[in-house]
């Protein structure tokens, strides 16, 4: 399960535009991604886990090559590129298996 939140409504003297962060939540542990760090630490993206065998704790994040958009434009310029069309129909697959298994519920 992931629960993606995303806040707007920040005050003009906020360090980012917004408080964007990832929580996932699964049967061995859990993680959050603060993508625009915390103001209290600093404005680094932080990632933090949890396992039924470590307690909370920072992870080091690791710097992707490239971006997604740059990966883009490298394949529009027929250049080498990292995402391949496999690693597409998985994420989209995946997307589509979340959407299936989403349950609304009402008050």
């Amino acid at each position: 399960m992931a629960q993606l939140y995303t806040d707007w409504h920040t005050p003009e003297q906020c360090w980012a535009f917004g408080d964007c962060r990832v929580f996932v939540t699964g049967t061995k542990g859990s993680a959050e991604l603060r993508l625009f760090g915390d103001p209290s630490i600093g404005g680094d993206e932080l990632m933090f886990a949890m396992t039924h065998q470590e307690k909370f704790h920072q992870v080091n994040l690791v710097q992707a090559p490239v971006s997604v958009t740059g990966d883009l434009l490298q394949r529009i310029a027929g250049k080498p590129y990292r995402i391949s069309h496999q690693d597409l129909l998985l994420a989209s697959k995946a997307a589509i298996e979340a959407d299936e298994q989403a349950v609304l519920l009402r008050e």
